[in-house]
């Protein structure tokens, strides 16, 4: 089992416990918001675990949490306030992070938004189809908020974790 705490701020630490037949789950995100409520970028510590859906969700699923390189830009480019931000980047700097492979990915990412096209489904945003191509080449599922995933997940090999917390 594994605690990630943000520098500083011990009681916004998450425990997650390591299960090697779920290789991780990637935490999507939906523009510059996140899609989940990350426990260091909240103003107060929760006081109440039971109300966090994000840390609920994950120690269900015994999954183990990453982030995709253009999640943590996007999650990071709208945090207003410098020191809010230098504790989300260290915090989110302690998960494991996942970019593009190569270029396949992006010809991936392109395929994929074909692949909906062509089912009559229409991606809005191509960072959401480079971000389900990370997932798809590294077998990870994806928590999100944003309905591109949905179609992106309606028409390819796209695996999604549905937030019933």
């Amino acid at each position: 089992m594994s605690t990630l705490r943000p520098p500083g701020n011990s009681d916004n630490s998450i425990s997650i416990p390591a299960n090697p037949k779920n290789p991780g789950t990637c935490v999507g995100s939906n523009s510059t918001r996140t899609s989940i409520s990350l426990p260091s970028l909240k103003s107060s510590p929760r006081t109440d675990p039971k109300r966090d859906n994000f840390t609920i969700l994950f120690l269900r699923q015994k999954s183990v949490i990453l982030i995709t390189d253009i999640i943590l830009t996007e999650i990071l480019q709208g945090i207003k306030n410098d020191v809010k931000f230098k504790s989300a980047k260290d915090y989110l700097l302690e998960f494991p992070i996942y970019g593009p492979k190569n270029t396949g990915t992006y010809t991936r990412a392109a395929q994929l938004y074909r692949d909906c096209r062509k089912k009559g489904k229409t991606v809005r945003k191509t960072i959401d189809c480079i971000i389900a191509a990370i997932c798809i080449e590294n077998d990870l599922a994806l928590l999100h908020k944003g309905a591109d995933f949905n179609s992106i997940e309606a028409c390819t090999a796209l695996r999604v974790i549905r937030n019933r917390c």
